[in-house]
């Protein structure tokens, strides 16, 4: 019978992978629930968005009166004490003034202390300075003698903004009517009718608030003129009439133009304009529109608006917003934050496909590794969301064994090892992903692929059990199959050892995956297995004297294995075609010696009996 060229006996031609299963199995790990953290989790909408019920400024900051504020000198109190204990009313000019200095002291004092207002001896402070205040300007103010003094309607002012700071505003509002009924033509009537507004706006009385503010519009070069207009705009944001309270507003940014001292006002202006812009529910064009009101900080005010629609629950809205400012400013530093709170936005997005918010998480991932110096937020939000919602996708498809969900796990878990190579653990999932993968895959060369790229990520971990893997999966993509124990003749040696050729290189790591395994295995049927199509791959590329390596590891750790005979035989072959002639007969007689192991194998014995015949020869 013609001998069979060894060629013929290395079974490495691709067979069709039976659908959805390896070849090599192995029992994966159980994929654990996941854990969502807050960086993740979709913010639920309020049960009722609270829309804020007041301004984010009063007119503390915008009166700031300049009189009563500055160094205050403690000798100053009793001489003027002194002074008005010892002059006669009769001497009206001069008792009214000592009054009025006397009362603006305490006013500063008071101020001082309100200014620093966090503990109980600053607010016992303040109140000890706020009663005396309101002595002395009433000492003046309530004193007939006293109704010619000149500067009777600036007391009168002074007097009602003390008590408005310290919120007694019933107080304050019935000084600020005796200044508008006494002194008409006063400087400070725009404030009174403010003072006004102020106690109406805070009692919730709207429309009597309304009327007072409009009388300050009178007054267009009073510098409370631009508060009047802003705390219009409040009263049509809560009375719904958002368009009006957009032009308030917008008067408001045009009036403290190029004003520092109403640079607080402005900013307050600003946030409650995109404030009444959020209700409108139009946030598709924001950048547009609020380029106008502030181009210097449109992008901030746009942010605003994104935070103003998550705090609502207007995801829709949010999402705009945060996508218009990853188009329009692709560079500015805060793309990572808009980019996940795009990403996290769009969880929540009624309607909104898996594919998409994969999509935006892939996005975010991009933006945080193209960053030199990613932010410690950013980190951990980037982290957050890739790598959860992976491990969200993947345990879905463990439950359901939805493909689709295993494909959002494996673009996921791919985007976050790139980004976070040092995470073993988020790295071994995505393994199993790609193991996950490749065993469901009906087309074959996806297959292949996918076993390839699986074997890479699992030889990166570095446990016995990865390292498994790793070899198992460069088996499964080779689809390649174990020999049967079948009949082997012993080549002829040849005249020379023949040359070796190079490896393809899927079949290179496959070699050197299962010699890593070997390193760290327990012996078993598959180390078997894998060894035997390890010397048939070396064999196939005339790696003789490696083939003989393997197959001698081989007798050593699975001399009882049913393969045993096989692989003695190509152990022997192996010998003679790399022209160890010496070596292949001490192998033999070191066979033949060993009764146990050679006991039955009639090929064996035949092929042993053959080299001795072509030695005796």
């Amino acid at each position: 019978m013609p001998r069979l060229p060894v060629c013929l006996l290395v079974m490495c031609t691709s067979g069709v992978a039976h659908a959805q299963f390896a070849r090599f199995p192995r029992q994966q790990p159980a994929v654990p629930a996941p854990a969502l953290s807050e960086r993740v989790t979709p913010t639920p909408p309020p049960a009722k968005a609270q829309e804020p019920t007041k301004p984010s400024i009063d007119s503390d900051v915008v009166l700031s009166i300049d009189s009563l504020r500055g160094p205050v000198r403690s000798e100053q109190e009793q001489i003027l004490v002194e002074l008005i204990a010892n002059t006669p009313d009769s001497e009206a000019d001069e008792k009214s003034d000592y009054y009025f200095r006397l009362a603006e002291l305490y006013a500063k004092q008071f101020q001082w202390w309100h200014d620093k207002a966090g503990d109980a001896q600053a607010a016992n402070k303040a109140k000890e300075y706020l009663l005396r205040a309101v002595k002395a300007f009433k000492g003046l103010t309530d004193n007939e003698r006293f109704r010619t003094y000149p500067k009777l309607d600036v007391a009168l002012f002074e007097y009602a903004y003390t008590l408005q700071t310290g919120k007694y505003m019933k107080e304050a509002r019935a000084v600020y009517d005796k200044l508008l009924k006494n002194h008409p033509t006063s400087k400070y009537i725009p404030e009174a009718h403010l003072g006004f507004g102020d106690y109406y706006f805070d009692a919730g009385q709207l429309a009597d608030a309304e009327a007072r503010y409009k009388m300050v519009l009178a007054f267009p070069k009073s510098t409370v003129y631009p508060y009047a207009l802003y705390k219009l705009g409040w009263i049509h944001l809560q009375l719904q009439r958002t368009q009006e309270a957009l032009e308030s507003f917008y008067q408001v940014l045009a009036a403290t133009k190029n004003e520092p001292k109403q640079a607080a006002l402005a900013r307050a202006a600003r946030t409650d304009f995109v404030r009444a812009y959020a209700s409108l529910g139009k946030t598709d064009r924001a950048f547009d529109v609020l380029q106008r009101v502030d181009k210097s900080a449109t992008t901030e005010l746009v942010e605003l608006l994104g935070d103003l629609a998550r705090d609502s629950g207007s995801v829709v809205q949010e999402a705009n917003a945060y996508r218009d400012l990853m188009t329009r400013a692709p560079g500015d530093a805060r793309t990572c934050n808009w980019q996940y709170r795009l990403a996290h936005a769009t969880l929540a997005l009624p309607g909104a496909a898996e594919a998409t918010k994969v999509k935006e998480i892939e996005t975010l991932v991009s933006v945080f590794a193209a960053q030199k110096e990613p932010d410690d937020e950013c980190r951990a939000n980037t982290e957050a969301m890739a790598g959860e919602m992976a491990d969200a996708y993947h345990h879905e498809w463990s439950t359901s064994g939805n493909l689709e969900k295993l494909g959002y796990a494996e673009r996921l878990y791919a985007a976050y090892v790139g980004a976070f190579p040092d995470d073993v653990d988020r790295r071994a999932k995505y393994a199993e992903v790609l193991w996950s993968h490749a065993d469901h895959e009906r087309n074959a060369k996806l297959r292949a692929e996918t076993w390839e790229r699986a074997a890479g990520v699992f030889a990166t971990i570095g446990t016995p059990d990865a390292t498994r893997a790793a070899a198992l999966a460069r088996l499964n993509g080779l689809d390649a199959v174990v020999p049967e124990d079948g009949k082997l003749v012993l080549a002829k040696a040849p005249r020379r050892a023949p040359r070796e050729l190079p490896f393809k290189p899927a079949d290179a790591k496959l070699v050197a995956a299962v010699a890593a395994y070997a390193k760290v295995a327990t012996p078993d049927d598959e180390l078997a297995q894998m060894r035997l199509v390890v010397a048939m791959t070396l064999r196939r590329y005339k790696h003789f004297d490696e083939a003989a390596t393997v197959l001698d590891d081989f007798i050593a750790a699975h001399r009882e294995h049913p393969r045993a005979q096989l692989a003695a035989n190509l152990l022997l072959d192996s010998l003679v075609q790399a022209r160890e002639l010496d070596e292949v007969l001490q192998v033999a007689d070191t066979m033949m010696a060993d009764s146990e192991f050679i006991a039955g194998k009639t090929d064996l014995l035949r092929n042993i009996a053959l080299l001795r015949s072509r030695r005796s020869r």
